[in-house]
């Protein structure tokens, strides 16, 4: 007969020896050191998130809420008047910087050229606000106007040209571009 305290163990376990023996305290500090790194990465991407953008991308964002029924009825205005609006674009190399220079048409509702307006153009970069210029446009008659601007960089802009001054824009019309050599 044999005796069960003299038998073998069925495993094949060992221990590491490098780590040692992993007790309750030794997973107590590799689980904090774990949040800690987690919460630690949070916060230095949520401060540089929080420092690079404020989130206002209308600095008069308050008032135009305020304001909105009057926006509103500026907005069903403009589509009131039926005007159109058609642009080309050239990005020029003027030394080491970059230039846009941008020749809009406007026409009325029945494809009468627009003269004699005072038109404005702005671009701006959707991811920051470093890049922006606003610059008055230039008449060239048939209802077409110029204006060239300095760019900071190729890719994605955001155009927009408006008829009448900055504060009581009687049109304004924008359109997403993308710029390539």
């Amino acid at each position: 007969m044999s005796n069960s305290s003299q038998t073998k163990p069925t495993t094949d376990f060992r221990p590491a020896k490098w780590f040692g023996e992993i007790k309750g305290h030794h997973f107590l500090i590799g689980l904090v050191c774990f949040f800690g790194m987690i919460f630690l990465v949070n916060g230095v991407l949520a401060y540089f998130a929080l420092t690079t953008f404020d989130g206002i991308e209308n600095p008069q964002a308050n008032r135009n809420g305020k304001n909105f029924k009057e926006i509103q009825q500026n907005a069903q205005a403009q589509i009131a008047l039926g005007w159109q609006t058609e642009f080309d674009t050239q990005v020029e190399t003027i030394g080491d910087t970059l230039a846009l220079t941008v020749i809009a048409t406007l026409n009325d509702n029945t494809q009468a050229p627009l003269d004699g307006l005072t038109t404005t153009i702005a671009l701006w970069h959707p991811t920051t606000q470093k890049m922006d210029v606003t610059r008055p446009m230039t008449p060239l008659g048939n209802g077409q106007y110029r204006a060239s601007l300095p760019l900071g960089q190729l890719g994605n802009w955001n155009l927009r040209i408006i008829a009448g001054d900055m504060a009581t824009q009687k049109y304004s019309y924008q359109k997403r571009i993308f710029l390539k050599p």
